[in-house]
């Protein structure tokens, strides 16, 4: 399922808008992505079942120059990831003169297969440009050696989610990890009452450019290790987490 007013790149018209994707099953093998958002106004996406054996993407946003991807939720969808998935759901620019804002993810079941070696590279990766924007009430189970959670750029909230696994040790439940030279800001916001269960690394905060403000409040994390890193970062507020460490010799901040 494919929404864009272009066709290979080539800008056609504006933005699609009130653009509905309800309660569909996609199961299979197949090239590309299963549900693709490439420039829309307004957009849900919700009560979706996607079972995907792909190299892709599962729903995925990935405006060209020119293009917006605004006022989108995504929710209520159940998702299978396999071993050679890129991810369950993503928003990536790709290249400059994109648009990314007002982006919410909520109440999804992510499941992946835990595997131990990258891809999957994460169940939910979220960049943007601007806006509020927002992950809140979703389970992602099987994260393995993989990313649970992951934000690249922009403002943003974590809430409410729960991220689980029973394989892997170098897995991250929530990565906040700005990288160099990307062309949308610096990600910046608040991370809070998550719960993490046998993740090797619950939180993993770092950044290779200033202007990121981070908050870490209220999650608790069960799992082998935990790591807070702060390379570069304007602010880290990390208050009323709770870790149970599983494991000897963990680290639960490095600064």
């Amino acid at each position: 399922i494919s929404v864009s007013p272009s066709y290979y790149g080539a800008n056609y018209g504006p933005a699609c808008t009130n653009v509905s994707i309800i309660n569909n099953v996609v199961s299979g093998y197949f090239g590309n992505m299963g549900i693709d958002l490439l420039s829309v106004d307004g957009a849900i996406i919700s009560g979706n079942q996607i079972n995907y054996t792909g190299n892709q993407n599962l729903i995925d946003m990935e405006p060209v120059t020119g293009e917006t991807i605004n006022n989108v939720n995504i929710s209520n969808n159940t998702l299978t990831l396999n071993a050679g998935t890129s991810a369950g759901i993503s928003t990536y620019p790709a290249n400059a003169g994109t648009t990314i804002s007002n982006v919410t993810i909520s109440g999804n079941s992510v499941a992946m297969p835990g595997s131990l070696s990258q891809p999957p590279y994460s169940g939910i990766q979220l960049i943007t440009s601007s806006g509020t924007n927002a992950v809140t009430g979703n389970i992602v189970t099987g994260v393995g050696n993989s990313n649970g959670i992951q934000i690249s750029a922009g403002a943003f909230t974590v809430s409410d989610n729960l991220i689980d696994s029973t394989t892997g040790t170098t897995g991250h439940a929530i990565v906040i990890a700005t990288e160099s030279g990307q062309v949308f800001p610096a990600a910046s916001g608040t991370v809070s009452d998550n719960i993490s269960n046998g993740i090797g690394q619950p939180w993993y905060i770092t950044s290779n450019e200033t202007g990121s403000q981070i908050y870490l409040y209220n999650n608790t994390a069960y799992g082998p290790s935990a790591s807070l890193q702060n390379l570069g970062l304007s602010l880290v507020v990390a208050k009323n987490n709770v870790y149970y460490a599983t494991g000897i010799g963990n680290q639960y901040m490095v600064i």
